[in-house]
């Protein structure tokens, strides 16, 4: 009977009421609901783990345009290399997969939130921060980055880095006006001044102490000395 309802209202129903397993369930009942599921896809959230699966993924869900909201790829090597078609999600998560010398040059995209935890590839990532205007959530744990262009990223609320090689710290970062949390690795050698009144963790290795316009952040952060692991933050994050 709920394909006699007006067809907006029944993909608004399948975005937001049902949940992953409902709609992988409604799929199976009718041609109707199958060709919904191709046309906009069923799942939000994907998890992936095994190359036969991300090839299964690539070829089903890669072009999906409203659905999927959050993918994980876990040990798959080289992933960007397979996903030159594939739209990425609000949430992308590359979690220990080799990345080798491959650019992140997809295209344009709204995703909010980028996780990258490589420890294998001992070579620079280099990624096109120009087609991630949305970004707000940055957490990367790899070898080397390259940072060129990230200040293109100006939504940038929460970031944190994590590098195995002596990095200097982008001062760029320190003007983006909606930060929340800045924990990294890499070293600050000046001076810097955080402009976001939003500021509440500032975990940097300096050489001088830093001010803020925030009075959401400890002193402590600000100040010299201050050492934690930033790894400790995965609730935040």
């Amino acid at each position: 009977m709920i394909q006699n309802f007006l067809n907006d209202l029944i993909i608004y129903m399948w975005k937001f009421s049902f949940s992953d397993e409902n709609r992988c369930a409604l799929t199976k009942t009718s041609k109707y609901f199958r060709d919904l599921a191709i046309e906009i896809g069923y799942l939000k959230h994907i998890n992936i783990t095994g190359i036969k699966n991300f090839v299964k993924f690539v070829k089903r869900f890669g072009n999906t345009e409203n659905i999927l909201e959050k993918l994980v790829i876990n040990q798959i090597h080289n992933p960007i290399s397979w996903m030159a078609g594939v739209r990425w999600p609000k949430e992308i998560i590359f979690n220990n997969c080799c990345m080798d010398n491959e650019i992140f040059d997809v295209p344009a995209t709204f995703t909010e939130k980028l996780v990258i935890i490589d420890h294998k590839n001992k070579s620079p990532i280099y990624i096109n921060w120009d087609n991630l205007p949305s970004l707000k959530v940055l957490d990367i744990d790899v070898h080397d980055i390259n940072f060129t262009g990230i200040e293109k990223c100006t939504l940038l609320e929460a970031i944190r880095i994590n590098l195995d090689i002596n990095r200097y710290f982008p001062e760029f970062l320190a003007q983006l006006p909606n930060l929340k949390i800045i924990a990294t690795t890499c070293f600050a050698t000046s001076a810097l001044h955080f402009i976001s009144p939003n500021l509440k963790i500032c975990l940097i290795p300096k050489k001088e102490k830093c001010t803020s316009v925030s009075k959401l952040v400890p002193k402590s952060h600000l100040d010299l000395n201050f050492v934690m692991n930033i790894r400790c933050l995965d609730s935040i994050f």
